[in-house]
């Protein structure tokens, strides 16, 4: 979460803490078939409370 919200490697839990609570989180997920729904899919995008940076990730698993 420190990484996506954009906090550098130094920071402290409560740095990362406001900085996290400070960005706007968005989940989604994709009607592809790269997402196959098993076990766990991850969709999040993070835009910076500034609105000048967006950090997204994307996962799935396999079996």
């Amino acid at each position: 979460m420190s990484a996506l919200a954009g906090c550098p490697e130094s920071a402290g839990a409560a740095e990362v803490e406001v900085q996290v609570t400070a960005c706007a989180w968005h989940g989604f997920d994709a009607g592809t078939k790269w997402f196959e729904h098993v076990a766990r899919d991850i969709g999040l995008a993070v835009l910076s409370p500034d609105g000048r940076r967006l950090a997204v990730l994307a996962a799935t698993d396999t079996d």
